[in-house]
């Protein structure tokens, strides 16, 4: 889709026991916040307008036993990454 990218995330793992919370702001406001739990293999993702703005893209990873803190992976997409970076990670198409 035109002026569209994917915000997305994959876990190839057989088992796992994580909770991630993915999150998006734009303009100091938070667009989205989604809390996913991952047991086994998976694949997320949300289509997201771009229009120029900076968007910041969060993944924060809990363990699901006890909701300690594992780690975090930051995106940050304004026009530089989408001339620049967007198309390393691939494209979506449509396919008829």
């Amino acid at each position: 889709m035109e002026n569209h990218y994917a915000i997305y995330y994959q876990n190839s793992n057989e088992v796992d026991s994580r909770i991630l919370n993915i999150s998006a702001v734009e303009n100091g406001e938070e667009i989205f916040s989604e809390n996913v739990n991952i047991t086994h293999k998976f694949a997320w993702y949300r289509l997201h307008h771009f229009e120029g703005q900076e968007t910041i893209i969060t993944f924060k990873f809990y363990d699901a036993h006890d909701n300690k803190f594992l780690s975090e992976k930051t995106i940050v997409v304004n026009q530089d990454y989408v001339d620049n970076k967007l198309h390393i990670n691939g494209l979506l198409e449509k396919v008829i």
